[in-house]
């Protein structure tokens, strides 16, 4: 499992690396994106296994009311 998980993000590190040269500004919006939507995933995975999903939704619904 760790040899498997090390080749990953070794290879992702090298691909990232060679596309900081073929294409720069590409490869650091993609990479940004990424890491945005890590951070992102991790809290919403943690609150709902916390939370029910119908309280979820009503809050769901009212932060969509609040910004539209």
């Amino acid at each position: 499992m760790i040899k498997t998980t090390r080749n990953w993000v070794l290879g992702y590190f090298l691909v990232l690396f060679s596309t900081l040269f073929l294409f720069p500004m590409t490869s650091r919006v993609l990479g940004l994106a990424f890491l945005f939507s890590l951070i992102i995933n991790a809290p919403s995975e943690f609150v709902s296994k916390k939370v029910s999903k119908s309280v979820l939704s009503l809050v769901t619904h009212e932060v969509r009311e609040c910004y539209s």
